[in-house]
């Protein structure tokens, strides 16, 4: 009698302690879903945030583009210029001169720099995803910033020498137009006075042709990993 009460009383005990058991595990699991949800809600917004930053690169990447062609426009007639074999007035020289913008590149990182600073990187549950990410921020967009401020700096010093030659006239009225003139410091048929000024225009053409083949590698980079990121959210 006293064994089968025993035995009876290891059973319910054996069952209180599974229940339990099973409660530890469900509770455990039911806060790793939890986990995982809260971690994808939070990738799904740190991946649409970089979705934009993507959206204002290509836009900058647009901008930036439109200036250094309206800078190339203006090499190209000085070029034509210079290997024309007839003399040319100061008026002549002078309309060729231009003006130039070398305003930069501008990288928008924000979003991405945030998750990597931060140590949030794995949170990106896709591996192929975050080397992509990786990839393209670390490697590529610094690499095209690099060359971008190299062609720039070809502008600057090709404009640099060619203001060697000429003088800035402001009239009265430059506060309210912020219009100027030109007037050559040389006589026309000694212009341009810096002996190497056709190399230099041929080197920043080629310069110009380098970052632009870069730009558009770096377009179609940027459209595969926008893409990559919409099909893993998609997913999610």
């Amino acid at each position: 009698m006293f064994r089968g009460q025993a035995i009876n009383r290891v059973r319910w005990l054996v069952a209180e302690l599974t229940v339990i058991v099973l409660g530890i595990l469900i509770a455990f699991q039911l806060e790793e879903w939890r986990d995982e949800r809260r971690n994808r809600e939070e990738e799904k917004v740190v991946l649409f945030s970089i979705v934009r930053d993507l959206e204002i690169e290509r836009e900058e990447y647009a901008l930036f583009r439109d200036r250094i062609d309206r800078n190339r426009d203006i090499w190209l007639k000085m070029i034509a210029l210079l290997r024309s074999p007839e003399e040319h007035t100061e008026e002549q020289i002078i309309s060729n001169f231009g003006r130039y913008n070398v305003r930069g590149w501008t990288t928008t990182n924000a979003a991405f720099l945030g998750l990597s600073q931060s140590g949030k990187l794995g949170i990106v549950s896709d591996p192929r995803l975050q080397t992509e990410l990786v990839k393209y921020y670390e490697v590529t967009q610094p690499t095209f910033k690099t060359g971008s401020e190299f062609h720039l700096s070809l502008v600057s010093e090709y404009v640099r020498i060619l203001t060697e030659d000429v003088e800035f006239v402001i009239d009265d009225n430059f506060a309210d137009t912020n219009e100027y003139r030109y007037k050559l410091l040389v006589a026309p048929d000694q212009f341009p006075s810096y002996p190497s000024m056709m190399r230099l225009l041929v080197n920043l053409d080629r310069s110009y042709i380098g970052a632009t083949e870069a730009m558009d590698h770096n377009l179609s980079i940027l459209e595969e990993l926008t893409k990559s990121i919409s099909s893993h959210v998609d997913s999610l």
